[in-house]
């Protein structure tokens, strides 16, 4: 992780693609947000701490998920002088059924394979890292941060567990818990000070997450 994070795709693929992958990566890293959910973010979806995902295959899906400290100056830089409902990431184009992702993840694959970081498997054609991997990521550094099960659901968009949380409860205040919840990671010393980890090296992600 802390090799696809500390390489710059903008200079390794020299696309617009590769250029809107370059501040996608930390996002994706510090959230937890499937892939396509990033592609589609506007300006207005960036407030109040917050990232809003309004459209989702779930209802679980539509949430808010708390935009880590470090990402401030990059998601201000993206959304100054933007009319609200332009997109965050204006390079990606829409494809097939609607995407905007799909460019996005090709590119990550040539990207991965110029940085070297794969895990092949006999028998299967593709590397397993891929653009989910930055999702599985941030749930194994949630959990071993301490953060409840229920609150890690709800950040990256999983339906709760049981019949408590997962019947009655209306879901926890997102908005509002962003300060706790980061807070959390770093008294916790979880390597996220800076949105491509620490210079010791200590943000590498461990085996078999991707």
């Amino acid at each position: 992780m802390a090799r696809l994070l500390g390489a710059d795709p903008a200079d390794l693929l020299r696309t617009p693609v590769g250029a809107a992958l370059r501040d996608i990566l930390p996002v994706a890293a510090l959230s937890g947000m499937r892939v396509e959910e990033i592609a589609q973010l506007r300006v207005r979806d960036a407030a109040e701490g917050t990232f809003a995902i309004r459209q989702a295959k779930s209802r679980a899906g539509v949430r808010q998920v708390p935009i880590h400290p470090a990402l401030a100056p990059l998601v201000a830089e993206r959304c100054r002088g933007k009319e609200p409902g332009a997109f965050l990431f204006h390079e990606l184009t829409e494809g097939a059924f609607g995407k905007r992702s799909a460019a996005l993840v090709k590119a990550f694959g040539r990207f991965a394979k110029k940085v070297g970081v794969r895990e092949e498997v006999e028998g299967k054609r593709r590397s397993l890292v891929n653009f989910h991997s930055f999702r599985r990521w941030f749930v194994t550094k949630a959990h071993q941060a301490g953060q409840p099960v229920h609150l890690v659901e709800a950040v990256v968009g999983h339906k709760p567990v049981g019949m408590t949380l997962g019947r009655y409860s209306g879901g926890p205040s997102l908005g509002t818990s962003s300060g706790r919840w980061w807070k959390a990671w770093r008294c916790r010393g979880c390597p996220l000070g800076t949105p491509f980890g620490s210079a010791t090296g200590a943000g590498t992600a461990p085996g078999g997450i991707y």
